[in-house]
């Protein structure tokens, strides 16, 4: 026994092929949408780090100068002045 045939009229062929249309406009869409999300948080990561090592890198440059500072018998607070470093941090340099 066979089924019996489904007759498909033009227009439904039309609604299904412009839903599948629909749907890989979505997931292509989902796609690009990913990835500039991907693209923008990388980016803003790097931003991120640049700026926590540029933090960092002017506080061991602040202690340096502080250490040098302290060597060559300038006070310690001379040395809080020209460097924003509090005198305990200072002190815990020597």
């Amino acid at each position: 026994m066979s089924k019996p045939k489904t007759i498909v009229t033009i227009d439904d062929a039309l609604e299904q092929k412009e839903a599948i249309d629909r749907f890989y406009e979505l997931q292509e869409k989902g796609r690009r949408d990913f990835d500039s999300a991907m693209i923008t948080a990388r980016e803003e990561g790097f931003q991120e780090g640049l700026r926590e090592s540029g933090e960092e890198w002017n506080i061991k440059g602040r202690k340096e100068v502080a250490r040098s500072l302290l060597v060559k018998g300038y006070s310690l607070k001379q040395i809080s002045e020209w460097t924003s470093l509090t005198i305990e941090e200072i002190k815990a340099l020597s």
